[in-house]
């Protein structure tokens, strides 16, 4: 035990790689100052990219330039609006909401942006990010269920995704204590497609969920006006009402932190996520790898508990994976080699990779070092 806990391995602290973005939603009253200072708290953040969930902009009041270019015109590329612009590739993922479709809105909506594929929906990677926009709206040509045209195309499409983290906006909440209540016709099986979250907007407040090993999570706090929850969802952990903001999140290599930040600058709630599970509750420092730096084979030393099986990942610092399997193990404590032949399609390239050992709810993390 002393060999192995002297070439233990060193943790991630998160910070290898990292992306930072925002999530903003509702915010289709600009003349509000609620509105405004949610636009610049997530401006302060100095994200990579903005991810919308619907009803910036209310065509019967303003146009889209006015309630969205105004505060993102630095985001948006190509921008032919008035504010002004420095962006030279589009920063600012939006989803259609259903004020945004109103009247003309939809037609405004889709010469005012460019956007991948038929642009109501459609996916981008953004680095170890893979984004998933639908339209929930019931006029959706391609249809709002599961399995209808747009259903059928995201299960396609979170099928080819390698990325590490695989997240889905939309404006509708399948899940909510909000006044609107469920948009059941929304509860697709997401969990089963492989998403890492879920996000979406319409109730004007903020509530986490976790269903079925997904976290779900409704961020509707833009600016517009706020509103009080009605009856408690039964899948809710965390609501947050009567205050603005929007959510902040880091995606490392390792974990996605997603934080909920009022207009004030206050942290209302927080939740960490790990690769290929959102139902992990506890994180252990008791796995050991060793020989560490590798060169052809190594093990690794763990505490198995009471169970039977476990999964084990390994990804490169950019989230890659390289390593996705399923374990068979023993209880207690015990030990599993490996051969970095049968672990790589081919010669692995030296570096340092990350190590995770899935066992229910509690993840061992770790890195390797390939020479």
């Amino acid at each position: 035990m002393r060999r192995i806990l002297a070439i233990s391995l060193i943790l991630i602290a998160g910070h290898l790689f990292s992306q930072k973005f925002g999530i903003i939603g509702d915010f289709r009253y600009s003349a509000t100052c609620d509105t405004i200072n949610a636009s610049e708290l997530v401006k302060s953040w100095d994200p990579e990219f903005i991810v919308t969930v619907g009803d910036l902009s209310d065509p019967a009041c303003n146009t889209i330039d006015h309630e969205i270019g105004r505060y993102f015109s630095d985001y948006i590329y190509p921008y032919y609006g008035a504010y002004g612009s420095t962006a030279t590739h589009n920063r600012f993922v939006s989803t259609l909401g259903n004020h945004d479709q109103e009247g003309d809105g939809l037609t405004q909506y889709l010469e005012y942006f460019t956007l991948p594929g038929n642009e109501r929906y459609y996916d981008t990677l953004i680095g170890n990010v893979h984004i998933f926009i639908l339209n929930s709206a019931g006029t959706e040509p391609d249809g709002p269920f599961y399995y209808s045209i747009q259903g059928l195309w995201l299960e396609s499409a979170m099928a080819e995704s390698t990325a590490p983290w695989k997240l889905i906006f939309f404006h509708h909440p399948p899940y909510t204590s909000g006044n609107h209540g469920n948009s059941t016709w929304m509860q697709w099986p997401f969990a089963e497609w492989g998403a890492t979250a879920v996000f979406s907007g319409h109730d004007h407040d903020y509530e986490r969920l976790f269903v079925s090993g997904v976290y779900y999570f409704v961020a509707g706090i833009g600016g517009g006006d706020l509103r009080a929850f009605t009856t408690v969802n039964e899948y809710s952990l965390k609501r947050v009402s009567g205050i603005h903001g929007a959510l902040l999140c880091n995606a490392y290599s390792d974990s996605l932190v997603i934080e909920c930040i009022s207009v004030s600058d206050s942290l209302l709630d927080r939740q960490v996520i790990f690769p290929g599970s959102t139902n992990v509750k506890q994180v252990k420092d008791d796995m050991f790898l060793y020989p560490n730096p590798i060169t052809k084979s190594f093990s690794i030393a763990f505490d198995g508990g009471n169970y039977s099986e476990a999964k084990l990942s390994i990804t490169d610092l950019a989230g890659h994976e390289i390593l996705k399997q399923e374990i068979q193990i023993k209880e207690g404590y015990q030990e599993i080699s490996f051969e970095l032949s049968k672990v790589f399609i081919s010669d692995p390239k030296p570096g340092v990779y990350l190590v995770s050992l899935l066992l229910g709810e509690v993840v061992y993390r770790g890195k390797m070092v390939i020479e």
